[in-house]
């Protein structure tokens, strides 16, 4: 499981490293920059520390210590469902530039 937050550990640093060169040179809105900020935000909410179970609990207890293990879980899938989400924005907004296709090739 971590190999897989290496790889979108390097993407988000990538992400980072040109959301803020377009930042820079273009007066448009970085979406790029955006969503990476958004990824970074959900990923250090779900460092919260993990609670343990108790051995007696009544149901409702037990929906609260649900909630408070996967919460934070959900909430990190949903920052990076935002990151990719500014990403496709960012592609299309360079998509719809005059003379993308020369750039590319």
């Amino acid at each position: 499981r971590k190999g897989l937050y290496i790889g979108s550990g390097l993407a988000l640093l990538g992400h980072l490293i040109l959301g803020v060169i377009l930042a820079r040179t273009t007066p448009q809105p970085p979406w790029l920059l955006f969503g990476a900020f958004a990824a970074m935000a959900g990923r250090q909410f779900g460092q919260l520390p993990k609670f343990k179970p108790k051995e007696h609990s009544i149901s409702a207890e037990a929906e609260k210590l649900l909630w408070r293990r996967e919460g934070p879980r959900l909430f990190v899938r949903l920052c990076e469902l935002v990151w990719v989400g500014c990403c496709v924005l960012e592609v299309q907004r360079d998509e719809a530039l005059p003379g993308w296709r020369a750039v590319c090739e």
